[in-house]
């Protein structure tokens, strides 16, 4: 019998334990029928291994790579050749070996925009607020500008960085309707209730400290606001939670990983392995994985406690 031969992908970030990536793509795989020759798996990376870490997939290696926090913006002088999208951002979420070098791509933008048409939020022409000014920042605040957004606020701790990235994206993009607040500036708790859309781009909230919220007066929370998070895990993060106590439209990351996965395999396989149809039955398999997650959590705190 000719062995079959695999081919591995990876998701490279510091800290990485807590991806969903690994399941995404296992369970499409085995949806696809190919899981006896793809694989993928979470790698942590800390930031003096990068080098490392992208010479094992330009050797072949790894055939491809994802990358997370923190390193979007760190891996772009180490890599041959940018994407537009990728260009324009000034982040990478995904590389792959091309022409004999590494290319990187940014599916984070696309996966954004199809999030949002999925959730029938079309801010175009409103305000919106953007917590962060990290590589998911980036490629939020791309996608915005695609759809033609009136105006971005950002909120940032450090305003300089938030300065710094929305001074880059104009020099990208020709935008220049922006203002930057610090995050305990009462500023932009006036932005968010002047707003259409309010995105949290960080990873304030994210496990294991749920608890937490990126936004400091979630009072400013209104009716008629979209409020996405792109922490997916908990799948209900304590800004979900204050925005659904506040009647406003909540709007999980749990889509918007699915999406930019999906592209990124195209990019992988050159179209070879393709999603076709809704992506109901990854969303629930992805919702019951959080849900064994947190019972395992409770379970372990149970019984630590006694």
């Amino acid at each position: 019998m000719i062995p079959v031969e695999r081919r591995e992908f990876a998701v490279i970030g510091d800290p990485i334990a807590h991806s969903l990536s690994p399941e995404l793509f296992a369970f499409v795989f085995r949806a696809l029928g190919v899981a006896d020759r793809y694989r993928y798996r979470a790698w942590r990376v800390p930031a003096h291994e990068l080098p490392e870490a992208l010479e094992r997939v330009r050797r072949g290696m790894l055939a491809g790579i994802n990358v997370t926090i923190p390193h979007k913006e760190r891996v772009i002088p180490l890599l041959d050749a940018l994407d537009l999208r990728a260009a324009r951002t000034g982040a990478v979420n995904t590389i792959a070996r091309e022409g004999g070098g590494l290319k990187g791509y940014n599916t984070d933008v696309g996966g954004f925009l199809r999030a949002l048409r999925e959730a029938r939020v079309d801010p175009r022409g409103e305000r919106v607020v953007v917590l962060g000014a990290g590589g998911a920042a980036r490629a939020v605040l791309l996608a915005l500008v695609e759809m033609g957004v009136a105006h971005i606020a950002v909120g940032n701790r450090t305003r300089e960085r938030a300065e710094r990235l929305m001074k880059d994206l104009q020099a990208r993009t020709g935008f220049s309707r922006w203002e930057v607040v610090g995050s305990g500036d009462p500023a932009l708790s006036e932005a968010v209730r002047g707003a259409s859309l309010l995105v949290n781009a960080t990873s304030v909230g994210m496990h294991p400290y749920p608890q937490r919220c990126p936004l400091p007066d979630p009072s400013a929370l209104h009716p008629g606001l979209a409020v996405m998070d792109l922490v997916y895990n908990p799948l209900e993060t304590q800004l979900l939670r204050e925005a659904k106590g506040r009647g406003t439209r909540p709007i999980d990351g749990l889509n918007m990983l699915i999406y930019q996965a999906l592209e990124a395999l195209e990019i992988w396989t050159q179209g070879e392995l393709r999603w076709e149809g809704p992506i109901t039955d990854i969303r629930e398999h992805l919702a019951g994985v959080l849900h064994e997650r947190e019972e395992a959590t409770c379970r372990s705190e149970r019984s630590s406690s006694t």
